[in-house]
């Protein structure tokens, strides 16, 4: 069957055609809201969510784009609602990330290179986090998820000129952020 039929019957309380069109969509939507979230426990929760705010509103779905669009605009807005909740204090730990699968790929070998690279990766996510939502969700919707300017503006209602500057203003806070840690990691340890 194809997705504007799925839709269609999705639209009229057909579950069966609604979770056709969802399926697919799953990993996507789990992938984007860990990305954003940082955890696994709330990636799982914005998932969740997402797909019960997708069926909710099913019938708000124009088909204007497709499907899979829609859905991810729906994750992403969940996440980013998440994160706007959260004081800007929390951060994720690398031993929550390692726990829950994530395991940072290194490409030097040893084991005092991997300290350094972990080490390094959990200060640039410390760094991220630290960024507001405004900024931290355009970043990774563009430079992990590799989404244009313009995609990103559509998913997140703004202006594609707004999306530019507040991944570059993001950029900026990041090399600041990491050129403080540095000098301040570089005067605790003489």
């Amino acid at each position: 069957m194809d997705e504007r039929t799925l839709i269609h019957r999705a639209q009229k309380g057909d579950t069966g055609a609604f979770e056709q069109l969802a399926l697919p969509c799953e990993q996507m939507v789990w992938r984007v809201c860990y990305q954003l979230t940082g955890n696994q426990e709330d990636a799982e929760d914005c998932a969740q969510s997402t797909m019960i705010k997708a069926w909710k509103r099913i019938g708000q779905f124009s088909g204007s784009s497709a499907f899979s669009s829609w859905i991810y605009r729906i994750a992403v807005t969940t996440s980013t609602d998440l994160l706007r909740s959260r004081s800007r204090e929390n951060t994720v730990s690398l031993t929550d990330l390692t726990e829950s699968g994530f395991d940072p790929p290194s490409r030097l070998p040893g084991p005092e290179e991997s300290i350094l690279h972990a080490d390094r990766d959990r200060r640039l996510r410390e760094a991220l986090a630290r960024l507001s939502p405004e900024h931290r969700v355009p970043l990774i919707l563009f430079c992990v998820e590799d989404k244009k300017y313009a995609e990103i503006a559509s998913l997140l209602g703004i202006a594609e000129g707004t999306v530019k500057s507040r991944i570059a203003r993001a950029r900026h806070l990041l090399r600041r952020e990491w050129t403080e840690d540095t000098a301040q990691e570089g005067r605790t340890s003489i």
